[in-house]
């Protein structure tokens, strides 16, 4: 049997933070629109690292 193992009250942390960050957002675009025109385009990335797990691979059939 399934459970849900993430309670109510942490989804309603992080879409309260979630919420945040995309106001904060708009608000960034909003100003840089005041600052360098209407027709600037803005790409962000997340800030996220990317591990190449494929030399683990050995380490899992050790582990098997």
């Amino acid at each position: 049997e399934a459970t849900d193992v993430a309670s109510p009250r942490s989804r309603k942390a992080g879409q309260k933070a979630m919420d945040k960050t995309t106001q904060e957002l708009h608000t960034l675009v909003e100003n840089l629109e005041k600052l360098m025109g209407k027709d600037i385009q803005l790409e962000v990335e997340p800030n996220v690292i990317v591990v190449d797990i494929g030399h683990n691979k050995k380490d899992k059939k050790k582990l098997n």
